[in-house]
């Protein structure tokens, strides 16, 4: 038995697995900051959509015409 803790799931040491953890944090948290111009009309758009579905199935039932 070796005196340095047991590697994980992907036969990296617990200091690897931090340091790549934190690097896909940071660069995900760039990805969101740098496209933050076209993420916020998307988030925006995809929230009014989750909104408004559930409130069209009602009508699409009664036969209301679309557009």
């Amino acid at each position: 038995m070796s005196v340095h803790e047991p590697s994980g799931p992907a036969g990296l040491a617990r200091p690897t697995r931090v340091l790549l953890t934190l690097a896909a944090v940071g660069g995900a948290c760039w990805t969101v900051w740098a496209g933050q111009s076209i993420l916020g009309p998307l988030v925006l758009a995809a929230a009014l959509v989750i909104i408004a579905l559930p409130a069209r199935r009602p009508l699409d039932r009664r036969g209301a015409q679309a557009g």
